[in-house]
C-alpha cells in the first residue's frame, strides 16, 4: 500500500550538504508515493511573502495531518533553533497519531544537548531514526535514550552515484595540488589553509593552491589579505556541475579543518573520495569514520597545520605515496557508498512503500523477511546452504573472518521464542528397502514415525562501543510416537563475544554447545546414542594497512557419545589456524591461511582383530578469494591442499586437493539463487572414525513473493567416497555413495508485530535417495515437517 509522506527539509537553495542530501530524499520518496513538500529552508530576503512562508508552511502541514490518512512524516531535522519549527510539526504529526522518520544531519545536539533538543527527542524517542554513522548512533541512543531497534545507519555516500574509476595522474616533478571547498569562513578553516600554504613555502615545498566556495562577507578583507599573501593560489568563488568536476580532477590533496558545530559527514569529502582526491581534516562529527582504510587523515584542530604540512611535504617527495594513497581514497568512497546504499533502499520502502500507480507489487520488508526466514529456520532447520551460511563454513573459519558491521545496527536486543514441530520419517533408520526392521533393529521398532518437538530459546545481543556479545540458546524435547526408547532432549546453544580494541584489533571469543540425536546409517547402531559436541574457540586479526590484515585462531572441540558401543568415536580436536588477508578492492578479499588439527580418539580402533591409533594430524593450505561483483551477486571461491597422516601409515592417510565455490545471485529484489559446490574431508557426526570424501553440488533458490511469505527448494548431490579406518568400513572394500535429495520449505509469517516479536508457520517436505556400490546400503527416504513458533 502506498503512504502518503509530508516531506520537512531545507531544499535547496541555498546548495548545502544538507539541503542537496534532502532533496535526493525527496526524490527518491516522490518517485515511490505521494509527497507533500513543506521546504524548510531559510528566507533569502526580508520580503513579507518570505516572512510568512515558515508559518504558512507550518499551518498547511496541520491541516494535511488531520486529514491524510496512512501518513508519515519525514524530518530532516535541524541542527540549531531550527529544532524549535520541527518541534511544532513534530507536535501535530504526535496529535494525529502519524508515525514519524528523524533523520539525522548535525552533531551540534550531539556535542551541546539544549532544551529544546531534549523536549523534542522526548516526543520522538520511540520513533524512527536515520543516523550517518554508527558513533552518531551510539551517541544518540546514549544521551536521549531511544529504542536502538529504530535507529538505522545510512551514509551520505548512498546518495551518490556508483564510483567510477577516475583517477587523474599529475604530470612527474609537479607540484602537489592541493584545494579547499566549502564556505570560505574562519570556522570552516581558511585561516588554517593558508597556514599551512605559508609553512610549506618556509619549507621550500613546491604546490599549487585553489579555493572554492561562496566567501563570507564579514572576512573578505581579510580572505583578499591571505589571498594576496600567498603565492600560487587561486580563488575560483562558487563552483558547481561540471566546474567541481573539474575542481577534484585537478586535485591531489583536499584541506578540510573545519571546527563548524554542525559539521557531520560532508558532502565535499565524499566527493573529494569519489575523484581519487585524498583528504586531511580536522576530526569533527563523522569524519573520522569516513576516512578509513587509507582513504585520509584525521588530526584534531589544534595539530592540523603541523600534521598537514609534513604529510604533505612526504607526499611531495614520493609520488608512488602519494599516487597510492589517492587511489586508496577511491576504494573507500566505493566502499562507503555500495555498503550504504542497501540501506537506503530499504528505509526508502519502508517510508513510502511500493512505487506509485500500483504497478509493482510492494518489496517485501527486510523485517517480514528476517521474521520469515528465522521461522523457518527455527523450527524447520533449513541446511546451511539455503540460509546465509552458503559457503558452508567451520566455526574457526568464521570466528578468522571480520565482525559484519552491520551486526550492531539494530542495537541491543533479547527475544525469547516457543515453537512446535511435528514432523513424519518413513524410514526413520535409513534402511533398505529389503530390510525387515525386526531383524535388523528390534522387536517393536518401527520404520517409520511421527516425531513432535517442542523448542524454547532465546537470542540476544549486546553492544558495547565496539564490543558485541550474541547469545543463542535453543532447548529442544523430541518425542517419537512409536519408537520411544529414542525420546530425548537435544540443545543448540552459542555465546560470541565479538572484541575490539582500538582500530586495528579485533577478534572473537566464544564457545558453542550441540546435544542431538546421532544418526544411524553409517554408524549400524540402532540404539539411542545422544552425541555431545562442545567447541571452545577465539580468534585475532590485525589491520596491518587499508589492504592488509593478519590473522589467527585457536578452537578445541569435544565429541562425546552416550552409547557404550560408539564410544570408539569420542574424540578431542584441537586446532590453529594462522593467515593473511589482502584487500584487492573495495568488496573482495584473498586470504592465504594454513590450519594444523590434531585428533585423539579415546579409544583405538579395531582391524583385522588388532588395536590401532586412531589418533590423525591434518595440515591444511588454503587460497580464499571473495568478491561481490556486483550489488546482486557475490562470488566465494577456495582451493586448497590437505594432508591427513595416521601413526598407522597403512590406513586412513589421504592427501589431495580441496575446493569451494559458491555464487549468491539476486537477480531481483525478491529472488535469490545460490549455487555451490566442494570438495573436502568429511565425517558424519557420531562415526568421526569413517570419513570420506565428498564432492557436493547445490542449487538454492529463494523467493519472497510478499512481506508475510518465503519459499525456499533446495537440490543437493553428494558423491561419498570412504576412506576407512575401522574393521567393518574395511572389509567393504572401495565403498562408493551417491546422495540425491530434494527439499522444499514454506514459511507464512501472519503477524510480525515487530523486529522481535512474530508470529510465523512452517512447512517443509524432504526427498533423499542415497546409492552405494555395497549390498545393502542403499535406501530412501521421505520427511514431511510442519511447525509453529512465536517470537516475543
Amino acid at each position: 500500500m502506498n503512504k502518503n509522506v509530508a516531506f520537512v527539509a531545507p531544499l535547496p537553495p541555498p546548495v548545502h550538504g544538507f539541503s542537496n542530501i534532502c532533496a535526493a530524499m525527496a526524490g527518491l520518496l516522490a518517485a515511490r508515493t505521494k509527497v507533500r513538500v513543506f521546504n524548510r529552508a531559510p528566507r533569502s530576503d526580508n520580503r513579507l511573502s518570505s516572512r510568512l512562508r515558515p508559518w504558512a508552511n507550518l499551518i498547511g502541514n496541520g491541516f494535511w495531518c488531520l486529514t491524510t490518512r496512512n501518513a508519515t512524516l519525514y524530518v530532516g531535522l535541524s541542527g540549531g533553533r531550527g529544532q524549535w519549527m520541527d518541534l511544532l510539526y513534530v507536535l501535530a504529526a504526535r496529535v494525529c497519531g502519524h508515525r514519524m522518520f528523524v533523520h539525522h544531519h548535525s552533531f551540534a545536539y550531539i556535542i551541546a544537548p539544549s532544551f529544546v533538543n531534549r523536549l523534542l527527542f522526548s516526543i520522538v524517542r520511540r520513533e524512527t531514526h536515520v543516523v550517518l554513522s554508527r558513533h552518531m548512533r551510539e551517541e544518540l541512543i546514549r544521551i536521549y535514550r531511544l529504542d536502538p531497534a529504530k535507529v538505522r545507519v545510512v551514509s551520505n555516500a548512498a546518495f551518490l552515484a556508483p564510483v567510477e574509476e577516475n583517477l587523474h595522474v599529475a604530470e612527474a616533478e609537479s607540484p602537489v595540488r592541493l584545494g579547499f571547498l566549502s564556505a570560505v569562513s574562519f570556522e570552516k578553516g581558511i585561516g588554517e589553509f593558508f597556514s599551512v600554504l605559508a609553512e610549506l613555502k618556509r619549507a621550500g615545498i613546491p604546490y599549487v593552491g585553489r579555493v572554492a566556495g561562496p566567501l563570507n562577507p564579514a572576512i573578505r578583507q581579510q580572505f583578499e589579505t591571505l589571498l594576496r599573501s600567498s603565492s600560487d593560489v587561486t580563488y575560483l568563488g562558487p563552483i558547481y556541475d561540471q566546474a567541481k568536476t573539474a575542481f577534484y580532477r585537478d586535485l591531489d590533496i583536499l584541506l578540510f579543518p573545519t571546527d563548524y558545530a554542525n559539521e557531520a559527514e560532508p558532502l565535499v569529502i565524499h566527493e573529494a573520495m569519489r575523484s581519487g582526491v585524498h583528504v586531511i581534516a580536522c576530526d569533527r562529527g563523522a569524519i573520522s569514520e569516513m576516512l578509513t582504510h587509507g582513504a585520509g587523515i584525521v588530526c584534531a584542530k589544534a595539530s592540523f597545520v603541523a600534521t598537514a604540512s609534513v604529510q604533505i611535504g612526504a607526499f611531495s617527495a614520493n609520488a608512488s605515496a602519494l599516487q597510492h594513497a589517492r587511489h586508496l581514497s577511491l576504494l573507500q568512497a566505493r566502499r562507503l557508498r555500495d555498503l550504504s546504499r542497501v540501506e537506503l533502499e530499504t528505509l526508502v520502502e519502508e517510508i513510502a512503500g511500493s512505487p506509485v500507480g500500483g504497478r509493482e507489487a510492494a518489496k517485501p520488508s527486510v523485517r517480514g523477511m528476517a521474521a520469515a526466514v528465522l521461522g523457518a529456520a527455527c523450527v524447520l532447520g533449513l541446511c546451511d546452504k539455503a540460509s546465509a551460511d552458503v559457503a558452508n563454513h567451520d566455526t574457526l573459519e568464521k570466528a578468522t573472518l571480520p565482525v559484519d558491521d552491520k551486526l550492531a545496527q539494530g542495537g541491543n536486543t533479547l527475544s525469547f521464542y516457543v515453537a512446535d514441530q511435528l514432523a513424519y520419517d518413513n524410514n526413520l533408520y535409513r534402511l533398505p528397502s529389503e530390510a525387515d526392521v525386526f531383524t535388523v533393529v528390534g522387536i517393536g521398532a518401527s520404520r517409520a514415525d511421527h516425531i513432535n518437538t517442542g523448542s524454547v530459546g532465546m537470542n540476544g545481543l549486546w553492544t558495547l562501543g565496539r564490543q558485541i556479545v550474541t547469545v543463542d540458546l535453543r532447548v529442544d524435547d523430541n518425542r517419537f510416537a512409536r519408537n520411544d526408547d529414542l525420546n530425548n532432549v537435544s540443545s543448540n546453544d552459542s555465546l560470541k563475544w565479538n572484541w575490539a580494541l582500538g582500530s586495528a584489533l579485533s577478534g572473537q571469543l566464544g564457545a558453542n554447545y550441540i546435544r542431538t540425536l546421532g544418526g544411524f546409517y553409517n554408524t549400524f547402531n540402532y540404539q539411542q546414542n545422544i552425541v555431545d559436541v562442545v567447541e571452545l574457540f577465539g580468534s585475532l586479526r590485525y589491520a596491518v594497512g587499508p589492504h592488509i590484515a593478519l590473522f589467527g585462531g585457536v578452537m578445541s572441540t569435544d565429541v562425546s557419545l552416550s552409547q557404550p558401543a560408539l564410544k570408539i568415536n569420542d574424540n578431542r580436536r584441537n586446532a590453529v589456524d594462522v593467515g593473511m588477508e589482502y584487500a584487492t578492492g573495495a568488496s573482495s578479499t584473498l586470504n592465504l591461511d594454513y590450519r594444523h588439527t590434531s585428533a585423539d580418539y579415546s579409544q583405538n580402533g579395531v582391524l583385522n582383530g588388532q588395536q590401532f591409533d586412531q589418533d590423525y594430524r591434518d595440515d591444511t593450505v588454503r587460497l580464499t578469494f571473495r568478491d561481490a561483483i556486483t550489488e546482486k551477486s557475490q562470488l566465494e571461491a577456495l582451493i586448497g591442499y590437505l594432508k591427513r597422516a595416521y601413526p598407522n601409515t597403512v590406513i586412513g592417510a589421504f592427501s589431495g586437493q580441496i575446493w569451494r565455490l559458491s555464487y549468491d545471485w539476486h537477480p531481483t529484489d525478491k529472488t535469490e539463487i545460490v549455487f555451490s559446490g566442494s570438495r573436502d574431508l568429511q565425517a558424519d557426526l557420531s562415526a568421526q572414525s569413517d570419513y570420506y570424501v565428498s564432492k557436493a553440488f547445490s542449487i538454492a533458490p529463494t523467493w519472497t513473493p510478499t512481506e508475510k511469505i518465503a519459499l525456499a527448494l533446495v537440490l543437493t548431490h553428494d558423491e561419498q567416497d570412504f576412506i576407512g579406518v575401522n574393521e567393518f568400513v574395511v572389509s567393504l572394500g572401495n565403498r562408493r555413495d551417491r546422495i540425491n535429495s530434494g527439499q522444499a520449505n514454506v514459511a507464512y509469517s501472519p503477524f510480525v508485530f515487530s523486529q522481535s516479536r512474530a508470529l510465523t508457520f512452517t512447512c517443509s517436505y524432504r526427498i533423499e535417495h542415497r546409492t552405494s556400490n555395497q549390498a545393502g546400503l542403499s535406501y530412501d527416504d521421505n520427511i514431511g515437517k510442519v511447525g509453529v513458533n512465536f517470537k516475543f
